[in-house]
């Protein structure tokens, strides 16, 4: 037994993978870097640093092949990389020399990765063993030039806390959050309890903004404190969380807006709260 690497190890690994047929090396050519440009763009709205790099194809086989990894100290791969491009390799191809980049005249730099993709341009690595073939509009027989794909959906999820987490909460891509706002109603029995409704209101009016439907949580669990449901919506990874307090019983009702992920607080209005999530559209980064 070696327990390491928290949510990295996990008992059970979900994949996404993906095959793919084309007639001939050039048409797959472009398919694999389709793929490839569709699995960086994924990760860019994660929000997540993600690095490409050239990979050993392995046991697999093929052409060539590339991994996905998001940069970590904890990652237990070394990649070496330009610092300006971001062309850069898996440590495993590495041969002792100083390798300087062919577009930017840079040296590579090292850092650490957690391997979250991989894409292998297989070519008929396995059409030809399996007699897979198909015949060509000219009603020539020939074999299909493969690609497989494949993204560690649980890596993801657990390589994105590991990467984007403090020490007392969770904070997740902010698209995966599972929700992104909690609304805190006051304490029962609390002077405050007579701006509950308050609470619920404001939630009803958050939903009607497109990206917040079905996105909002009512902590109603009102027996508890404020500041424990606040830490518990902060430890959930929840990017937003809004206070209906002491400050909502004033003339014009002031509301406390938490903005867990960037680390700051707004005093606003309900209108000025309407506003503040109206505006925004739903961003891809932890910062903004």
């Amino acid at each position: 037994m070696n327990p390491k690497l928290g949510l990295l190890r996990g008992k059970e690994f979900l994949m996404k993978d993906m095959y793919t047929f084309d007639s001939n090396e050039e048409n797959s050519q472009v398919t694999y870097e389709v793929l490839c440009s569709a699995y960086s763009q994924l990760f860019r709205m994660l929000g997540i640093d993600a690095m490409k790099v050239k990979g050993s194809s392995g046991d697999i086989g093929g052409k060539s092949s590339h991994e996905f990894h998001f940069i970590s100290d904890i990652g237990e791969d070394e990649l070496l990389y330009c610092p300006k491009c971001r062309n850069g390799i898996n440590g495993e191809l590495y041969e002792g020399k100083t390798i300087v980049c062919e577009t930017c005249n840079i040296s590579y730099e090292r850092c650490n990765g957690i391997e979250v993709g991989h894409a292998f341009l297989l070519g008929t690595t396995y059409s030809k063993p399996f007699q897979a073939k198909f015949g060509s509009s000219e009603n020539v027989t020939e074999f299909l030039q493969m690609g497989c794909y494949g993204l560690g959906l649980s890596r993801i999820l657990a390589a994105s806390v590991e990467c984007l987490s403090k020490d007392d909460s969770i904070r997740w891509p902010f698209l995966i959050a599972p929700y992104y706002v909690s609304v805190i109603p006051p304490k029962k029995g609390s002077k405050e309890e007579s701006v509950q409704a308050l609470a619920y209101s404001l939630a009803e009016s958050l939903t009607k903004i497109s990206w917040l439907k079905s996105n909002i949580i009512i902590d109603d669990r009102t027996n508890f404190t404020i500041g424990k449901r606040i830490n518990e919506a902060s430890s959930l990874g929840i990017p937003y969380v809004i206070v209906v307090s002491k400050r909502a019983q004033e003339d014009i009702p002031i509301l406390e807006i938490i903005d867990v992920y960037n680390d700051k607080t707004f005093f606003l209005s309900h209108k000025e709260t309407i506003s503040f999530f109206r505006d925004k559209t739903l961003t891809y980064s932890v910062t903004e």
